[in-house]
């Protein structure tokens, strides 16, 4: 008889990742809502909402469309690790890792974007 090897990835292993990858996530969101909240005031002015470094500024917006992206962000992060989740459970733990790593993704890349739209923005 053969011994059968332990996976790679195991499910104990994947939950923790999501837990940590989900506590970041809502640390850095939250975070980042308090920063815009401190920074950007209601206002009749315009902001700039996207920023190109070949055409310069080529989207103009509301103070409040600023909250967009962290919004949309936190739709898509809370998605992958929903997914993430079934994923687990039905022990597909590759894609659960990749759907985890994207969750993270998401919430780095919200962190640059905002970081400069608020630069530039205050």
């Amino acid at each position: 008889m053969t011994e059968r090897s332990q996976p790679i990835l195991r499910q104990d292993v994947l939950l923790r990742a999501r837990f940590w990858v989900l506590c970041f996530g809502l640390t850095i969101q939250a975070s980042l809502l308090g920063v815009i909240a401190f920074l950007i005031h209601p206002s009749a002015s315009t902001f700039i909402l996207r920023y190109n470094a070949f055409f310069g500024v080529d989207l103009l917006g509301t103070w409040w469309q600023m909250y967009l992206v962290p919004a949309v962000c936190l739709v898509f992060f809370l998605g992958n690790i929903g997914i993430a989740e079934v994923m687990i459970r039905r022990q597909s733990y590759l894609p659960a890792l990749v759907l985890i790593l994207g969750a993270s993704l998401v919430v780095l890349s919200e962190a640059i974007a905002m970081a400069a739209l608020t630069f530039i923005n205050s």
